[in-house]
């Protein structure tokens, strides 16, 4: 399945920045814009990327995600994966990454 073209919409509040993905399909090249997007606000320190509209996710953005995850640590930031479709949240779980990405679902935002 090709990369579909990222449409990515940003909102900065305070210290946190969310990153909002209107993408069905997440690539590598999907991934690079959205960390060079990230590094664009090294101030904040949590980063939220909104995903429920990526319906499928390529290992390479799937790597892209925990090379950055790490950096964001290693900088005390915090990376948050909002809203996830039902096949990404299962490969996520399938590859146990729903242990280390903090992942937050719709109902968990409301409230």
């Amino acid at each position: 399945m090709p990369e579909t073209t990222l449409q990515l919409e940003c909102d900065v509040t305070a210290d946190i920045v969310t990153l909002t993905l209107a993408s069905t399909v997440l690539g590598a090249e999907g991934a690079q814009a959205v960390v060079d997007q990230i590094d664009t606000y090294p101030h904040c320190a949590t980063i939220r990327l909104h995903v429920a509209a990526v319906t499928v996710m390529t290992s390479a953005a799937i790597g892209a995600l925990i090379v950055l995850h790490k950096q964001l640590a290693s900088q005390q930031r915090q990376l948050e994966l909002i809203e996830l479709s039902s096949g990404v949240q299962e490969a996520m779980a399938f590859l146990k990454l729903d242990h280390l990405f903090t992942i937050h679902t719709a109902s968990q935002e409301a409230s």
